[in-house]
């Protein structure tokens, strides 16, 4: 098969020729995958040149059409062969796919555009919401001491924020000492990743007001409205983690901002907890090498060109004084410390325009496979680190950061 790309006034067209069957529906789908990343409006298919259409290569138009749609785009298939329009008659797709084209969504206001380093911001400004607020839950500081019941917090996540720490999902201490791992929670969802060995991740995905009901050794809960919402998309080359952190400290104008973002990854680098540090026959060794024993790190890059939810909190260097400074860590900006915590998912395309932050999480839990979850870090070895976590667009939702009550 071979497949050709032309430029259109209002999109583009992309000319496939040879047999469209089973073996090459893939090769078709990864470059309508690729022209739904770069985020095409109009897409137009040439199939003129198609001497054959199987039932697979119909799946691979039905899927990329519904995808498409659902993005706000539209695709159209605007020259068949005498073999494809038989095979689609014959399948009842024809009015579908060519006779009733659709004309792409509309979208919402344009917001304004900001240009950052490697990229580019579409940003919209919210009025009168609540402020976003933070608690620190217990103390990160006694990571290397080990918890015991008495550290133990039940906690319910409000939708209306996000969190992330050390934690598990079950029925008190007793019950998830042997599984307390990495957490993160936003808008009525939560994920954390055990470890008792499984090394499955585990999701909770709340309906209506109340949030999902947690145990948390530590870490930081975020209440109130994310009220700054950007859409971003690198250029030349990935953005990193504290590139985008920079900018929305700069956007909301504050020394700490709370951010939650859904993006394509290009790698994510990070840490995970290997066993749980609430285990009454050991402490945790952090020294090394032991620490390879508590901790996993990322070799490579991880999970390039799926999508991530990340959650965490950005403060510029100096004003990390008080309770949230023993949370806080390098990211990869001599002005910047912070704590992310990253899920990553099968690819989901973003629809375009302004989004709402409970519906786009919603759809990930609902319809993709969860990867896994990581403590963000900043790989800075000399000789061969991986320096930061990479993303190519998404959307994030800002608010400055403040604090409230710790416990």
């Amino acid at each position: 098969m071979e497949i050709t790309r032309r430029s259109l006034p209002d999109g583009l067209e992309l000319a496939v020729k040879g047999r469209l069957d089973a073996y090459w529906a893939d090769h078709l789908t990864n470059a309508l995958d690729e022209v739904i990343r770069d985020g095409v409006v109009r897409l137009s298919l040439d199939l003129s040149g198609v001497v054959y259409l199987s039932s697979g290569g119909i799946t691979a138009l039905v899927v990329a059409h519904r995808e498409l749609g659902r993005v706000g785009g539209a695709m159209r298939l605007a020259r068949l062969s005498e073999a494809v329009r038989s095979t689609l008659e014959m399948a009842g797709l024809l009015d579908l796919l060519v006779l009733q084209p659709q004309e792409p969504a509309a979208v919402g206001a344009s917001g304004r555009a900001v240009d950052i380093e490697g990229g580019a911001l579409e940003v919209w400004d919210a009025e009168d919401r609540v402020p976003l607020e933070y608690r620190l839950i217990g103390e990160p500081g006694r990571l290397a001491e080990g918890f015991g019941a008495e550290d133990c917090h039940n906690l319910t996540f409000p939708v209306s924020g996000f969190g992330l720490g050390i934690g598990a999902f079950g029925g008190g201490f007793d019950d998830c000492s042997g599984r307390f791992g990495e957490l993160l929670a936003v808008a009525g969802a939560a994920v954390y990743q055990p470890t008792d060995g499984t090394n499955v991740p585990d999701f909770l995905l709340a309906k209506g007001a109340a949030g999902p009901e947690t145990c948390l050794l530590y870490g930081l809960a975020c209440s109130g409205s994310l009220s700054t919402h950007v859409r971003f998309q690198a250029t030349d080359r990935p953005i990193e983690v504290s590139t985008l952190a920079a900018a929305a400290l700069d956007l909301v104008k504050a020394e700490a901002v709370g951010i939650v973002a859904v993006a394509e990854t290009a790698g994510l680098v990070g840490a995970a907890l290997r066993r749980s540090p609430a285990l009454d026959s050991e402490r945790p060794d952090l020294s090394f090498p032991q620490v390879r024993e508590w901790l996993s790190f990322t070799s490579d890059r991880a999970w390039p060109g799926c999508q991530a939810l990340i959650v965490g909190v950005a403060v510029r260097s100096g004003a990390a004084e008080g309770v949230l400074a023993p949370f806080l860590r390098p990211v990869g900006s001599d002005d910047i410390s912070g704590h992310f915590h990253a899920a990553a998912f099968s690819y989901r395309p973003l629809p375009r325009g302004p989004l709402e932050l409970e519906a786009v999480v919603g759809g990930l839990f609902e319809t993709e496979a969860l990867r896994g979850l990581l403590h963000l870090v900043h790989d800075d070895r000399a000789s061969d680190g991986l320096g930061e976590s990479q993303l190519r667009r998404g959307a994030l939702w800002l608010a400055p950061l403040s604090a409230g009550e710790s416990v």
